[in-house]
């Protein structure tokens, strides 16, 4: 007789998705095992000190409108706080050859910033004339940000987005996905 305990789910991995999934499979009554290779739950999310400086990485924040995760974040005993930053502190950068680099917040600020050649910036702003995709198969973020908005913003605003957000390349992130309202 085998004395090993009977689950109902397995789960394979205890990044920020596994976590959830073992987390709604045992509010759903269900026995669950959650299984994680590496010493630490978390996936890639992890907060690093890099000399004076904290970075985040991967998810640090989850939309307002996100409502499956503010379901979940309710239903933790004790829940911290959400909390919104400060306005001081509300500015995105990038890393250039150049150096440091405020991202643009508007469209003014993008058409002063050195961050696109005058042609890209011709490039994102024709996309409004551009008309929608019809049908075909699915389309990575990539492909729907070079297509739409041209390679360079695919590169320097995408790339580094996703992999902040998503911890993964805008090439392997479906578009549905990652911005379903679009």
């Amino acid at each position: 007789m085998n004395d090993d305990p009977i689950v109902d789910v397995v789960v394979v991995g205890a990044g920020l998705c596994g976590l959830a999934t073992a987390w709604r499979a045992v509010r759903s009554g269900r026995t669950t095992l959650l299984l994680e290779a590496s010493p630490r739950v978390g996936g890639v999310l992890r907060t690093e000190q890099d000399g004076p400086w904290r970075v985040e990485r991967a998810a640090a924040a989850f939309p307002s409108t996100a409502t499956h995760l503010l379901e979940i974040h309710g239903a933790l005993p004790n829940a911290p706080a959400i909390r919104r930053p400060p306005p001081e502190v509300n500015g995105q950068f990038l890393w250039t050859r150049a150096g440091l680099r405020a991202l643009p917040r508007a469209p003014p600020s993008l058409v002063a910033s050195p961050l696109l050649s005058a042609g890209e910036k011709v490039r994102l702003f024709s996309e409004f004339l551009r008309a929608p995709r019809r049908g075909g198969p699915p389309e990575s973020t990539y492909a729907f940000a070079r297509r739409r908005l041209g390679r360079a913003v695919a590169e320097r605003f995408l790339r580094p987005m996703t992999l902040g957000i998503y911890g993964t390349r805008p090439e392997e992130l479906g578009v549905a996905d990652a911005f379903p309202t679009l």
